[in-house]
Protein backbone atom coordinates (compact mmCIF):
# COMPACT_ATOMS: atom_id res chain seq x y z
CA UNK A 1 0.00 0.00 0.00
CA UNK A 2 1.31 3.44 -0.87
CA UNK A 3 2.49 5.67 1.98
CA UNK A 4 0.37 8.54 0.69
CA UNK A 5 -3.29 8.64 -0.24
CA UNK A 6 -3.81 12.23 -1.37
CA UNK A 7 -0.98 14.09 -3.01
CA UNK A 8 -0.78 17.76 -1.89
CA UNK A 9 -0.52 20.36 -4.60
CA UNK A 10 3.13 21.09 -5.40
CA UNK A 11 4.33 17.87 -3.75
CA UNK A 12 6.57 15.29 -5.44
CA UNK A 13 5.16 12.34 -3.54
CA UNK A 14 5.17 9.22 -5.66
CA UNK A 15 7.25 10.58 -8.52
CA UNK A 16 10.17 8.25 -7.67
CA UNK A 17 8.24 5.28 -6.32
CA UNK A 18 6.06 4.69 -3.27
CA UNK A 19 9.03 3.94 -0.98
CA UNK A 20 11.14 6.91 -1.99
CA UNK A 21 12.27 9.21 0.87
CA UNK A 22 14.41 11.86 -0.80
CA UNK A 23 12.14 13.21 -3.55
CA UNK A 24 13.82 15.38 -6.17
CA UNK A 25 17.20 14.78 -4.57
CA UNK A 26 17.11 11.70 -6.82
CA UNK A 27 17.88 14.11 -9.66
CA UNK A 28 21.24 14.99 -8.07
CA UNK A 29 23.14 12.16 -9.71
CA UNK A 30 26.89 11.49 -9.43
CA UNK A 31 27.31 13.09 -12.85
CA UNK A 32 25.59 16.27 -11.62
CA UNK A 33 27.77 16.38 -8.50
CA UNK A 34 30.95 15.96 -10.55
CA UNK A 35 29.81 18.72 -12.89
CA UNK A 36 29.13 21.05 -9.94
CA UNK A 37 32.53 20.26 -8.44
CA UNK A 38 34.19 21.18 -11.73
CA UNK A 39 32.69 24.68 -11.45
CA UNK A 40 34.64 25.38 -8.23
CA UNK A 41 37.71 27.53 -8.74
CA UNK A 42 38.87 29.02 -5.43
CA UNK A 43 37.38 26.61 -2.87
CA UNK A 44 37.02 29.39 -0.28
CA UNK A 45 34.58 29.43 2.65
CA UNK A 46 33.60 32.42 4.73
CA UNK A 47 33.76 32.28 8.53
CA UNK A 48 30.31 33.78 9.03
CA UNK A 49 28.57 31.65 6.41
CA UNK A 50 30.07 28.21 6.88
CA UNK A 51 28.69 27.65 10.45
CA UNK A 52 25.13 27.80 9.12
CA UNK A 53 25.79 24.54 7.28
CA UNK A 54 25.81 22.85 10.71
CA UNK A 55 22.55 24.45 11.88
CA UNK A 56 20.22 21.89 13.54
CA UNK A 57 16.86 21.21 11.91
CA UNK A 58 14.15 23.56 13.16
CA UNK A 59 11.37 22.12 15.28
CA UNK A 60 8.18 21.40 13.38
CA UNK A 61 9.81 21.67 9.97
CA UNK A 62 8.10 18.46 8.80
CA UNK A 63 4.70 19.96 9.61
CA UNK A 64 5.11 22.80 7.13
CA UNK A 65 3.17 22.79 3.90
CA UNK A 66 5.28 21.78 0.88
CA UNK A 67 6.50 24.62 -1.29
CA UNK A 68 4.71 25.04 -4.58
CA UNK A 69 6.91 23.93 -7.46
CA UNK A 70 6.39 27.27 -9.22
CA UNK A 71 7.42 29.38 -6.20
CA UNK A 72 10.56 31.48 -6.76
CA UNK A 73 13.58 30.91 -4.56
CA UNK A 74 13.45 34.57 -3.54
CA UNK A 75 9.92 35.61 -2.69
CA UNK A 76 8.77 39.11 -1.82
CA UNK A 77 9.59 38.75 1.89
CA UNK A 78 13.17 37.63 1.25
CA UNK A 79 13.75 40.36 -1.30
CA UNK A 80 12.47 42.91 1.21
CA UNK A 81 14.78 41.56 3.89
CA UNK A 82 17.79 41.60 1.56
CA UNK A 83 17.00 45.20 0.65
CA UNK A 84 16.66 46.14 4.32
CA UNK A 85 19.97 44.57 5.31
CA UNK A 86 21.71 46.12 2.30
CA UNK A 87 20.43 49.60 3.15
CA UNK A 88 21.47 49.22 6.79
CA UNK A 89 24.95 48.12 5.77
CA UNK A 90 25.32 50.82 3.16
CA UNK A 91 24.01 53.57 5.42
CA UNK A 92 26.00 52.40 8.41
CA UNK A 93 29.33 52.03 6.61
CA UNK A 94 29.18 55.35 4.78
CA UNK A 95 27.60 57.13 7.73
CA UNK A 96 30.29 56.04 10.18
CA UNK A 97 33.03 56.70 7.63
CA UNK A 98 31.95 60.31 7.00
CA UNK A 99 31.21 60.94 10.67
CA UNK A 100 34.66 59.72 11.71
CA UNK A 101 36.29 62.05 9.20
CA UNK A 102 34.17 64.98 10.41
CA UNK A 103 35.35 64.34 13.95
CA UNK A 104 38.93 64.98 12.84
CA UNK A 105 40.18 61.41 12.59
CA UNK A 106 42.53 60.26 9.88
CA UNK A 107 41.46 58.52 6.68
CA UNK A 108 42.97 55.26 7.94
CA UNK A 109 40.94 55.46 11.15
CA UNK A 110 37.75 56.20 9.22
CA UNK A 111 38.47 53.26 6.93
CA UNK A 112 39.01 50.99 9.93
CA UNK A 113 35.74 52.06 11.54
CA UNK A 114 33.85 51.46 8.29
CA UNK A 115 35.27 47.96 7.86
CA UNK A 116 34.46 47.01 11.45
CA UNK A 117 30.91 48.38 11.10
CA UNK A 118 30.35 46.10 8.12
CA UNK A 119 31.71 43.02 9.87
CA UNK A 120 29.94 43.70 13.18
CA UNK A 121 26.55 44.12 11.49
CA UNK A 122 27.17 40.84 9.64
CA UNK A 123 28.03 39.12 12.94
CA UNK A 124 24.79 40.25 14.55
CA UNK A 125 22.85 39.43 11.39
CA UNK A 126 24.23 35.89 11.48
CA UNK A 127 21.94 35.10 14.42
CA UNK A 128 18.90 36.23 12.43
CA UNK A 129 20.02 34.06 9.51
CA UNK A 130 19.72 30.92 11.60
CA UNK A 131 15.98 30.88 10.90
CA UNK A 132 13.81 32.61 8.32
CA UNK A 133 10.82 32.74 10.64
CA UNK A 134 11.82 32.31 14.30
CA UNK A 135 13.94 34.40 16.65
CA UNK A 136 17.40 33.03 17.35
CA UNK A 137 16.59 32.81 21.08
CA UNK A 138 13.96 30.18 20.28
CA UNK A 139 16.58 28.02 18.60
CA UNK A 140 18.88 28.09 21.62
CA UNK A 141 21.90 30.34 21.88
CA UNK A 142 24.31 27.41 22.03
CA UNK A 143 22.50 24.86 19.86
CA UNK A 144 25.06 25.49 17.12
CA UNK A 145 28.52 26.02 18.60
CA UNK A 146 29.99 26.43 15.11
CA UNK A 147 28.31 29.85 14.96
CA UNK A 148 30.24 30.99 18.03
CA UNK A 149 33.43 29.51 16.63
CA UNK A 150 32.99 31.44 13.40
CA UNK A 151 32.27 34.66 15.29
CA UNK A 152 35.32 34.20 17.53
CA UNK A 153 37.57 33.58 14.54
CA UNK A 154 36.15 36.62 12.73
CA UNK A 155 36.67 38.86 15.75
CA UNK A 156 40.27 37.71 16.13
CA UNK A 157 40.93 38.54 12.47
CA UNK A 158 39.29 41.96 12.84
CA UNK A 159 41.40 42.76 15.90
CA UNK A 160 44.53 41.73 14.02
CA UNK A 161 43.47 43.89 11.08
CA UNK A 162 42.93 46.83 13.41
CA UNK A 163 45.88 46.56 15.79
CA UNK A 164 48.59 44.31 14.31
CA UNK A 165 51.14 46.53 12.50
CA UNK A 166 51.87 44.17 9.56
CA UNK A 167 48.17 43.95 8.61
CA UNK A 168 47.57 47.61 9.42
CA UNK A 169 50.37 48.54 7.02
CA UNK A 170 49.12 46.17 4.33
CA UNK A 171 45.46 47.27 4.44
CA UNK A 172 46.09 50.90 5.48
CA UNK A 173 44.09 50.63 8.72
CA UNK A 174 44.72 52.26 12.09
CA UNK A 175 43.92 51.50 15.76
CA UNK A 176 40.59 52.82 17.04
CA UNK A 177 39.44 53.54 20.59
CA UNK A 178 36.88 51.91 22.88
CA UNK A 179 34.34 54.65 22.12
CA UNK A 180 34.36 53.78 18.42
CA UNK A 181 33.96 50.09 19.27
CA UNK A 182 31.02 50.85 21.58
CA UNK A 183 29.26 52.86 18.87
CA UNK A 184 29.85 50.10 16.34
CA UNK A 185 28.42 47.41 18.63
CA UNK A 186 25.37 49.52 19.52
CA UNK A 187 24.64 50.21 15.85
CA UNK A 188 25.01 46.52 14.95
CA UNK A 189 22.66 45.58 17.79
CA UNK A 190 20.05 48.08 16.61
CA UNK A 191 20.31 46.70 13.08
CA UNK A 192 19.78 43.18 14.39
CA UNK A 193 16.75 44.33 16.39
CA UNK A 194 15.24 46.04 13.35
CA UNK A 195 15.76 42.97 11.18
CA UNK A 196 14.25 40.76 13.89
CA UNK A 197 11.18 43.00 14.08
CA UNK A 198 10.78 42.81 10.30
CA UNK A 199 11.03 39.01 10.46
CA UNK A 200 8.45 38.89 13.26
CA UNK A 201 6.09 41.15 11.30
CA UNK A 202 6.48 39.06 8.14
CA UNK A 203 5.81 35.81 10.04
CA UNK A 204 2.67 37.19 11.69
CA UNK A 205 1.43 38.54 8.39
CA UNK A 206 1.81 35.14 6.74
CA UNK A 207 0.02 33.36 9.58
CA UNK A 208 -3.07 35.62 9.35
Amino acid sequence: MARWLKRPEGSNWGEFGVDDQIGRMNLVTPEIRRSALAEAREGLAFLLGLPLAFEPIERGIMHRQPRRFDMPVLDGALIRRIALVSLLLLGGVFGFFLRTLEQGHTLAEARTVAVNVFVMVEIFYLFNCRSLTSGFWKLGLFSNLWVWGGIAAMLVLQLLLTYWPPLSSLFQTAPIGWREWAEIVVFAGLCSLLIGLEKHWTTRRRST
